[in-house]
């Protein structure tokens, strides 16, 4: 599945909810696993659900 381009940047909150994790966990995951992002500026990151998504499915480990 690749990515839609026309599919609209979120916030960090959906994206923590979709993988279970506080702001703080949420930032140093980003930081340190390479969770996929859009640095719109120095303040601002954006994602894409469907590359969030993607990467988890690359990222899984067992089953779930």
């Amino acid at each position: 599945m690749s990515p839609n381009h026309a599919e609209p940047l979120v916030n960090w909150k959906p994206v923590a909810a979709l993988v279970c994790l506080k702001q703080r966990a949420f930032w140093e995951a980003v930081k340190t696993l390479g969770i996929p992002h859009y640095r719109i500026n120095a303040r601002v990151i954006r994602f894409r659900l469907s590359e969030i998504e993607m990467w988890l499915a690359e990222h899984r480990r067992g089953e779930a």
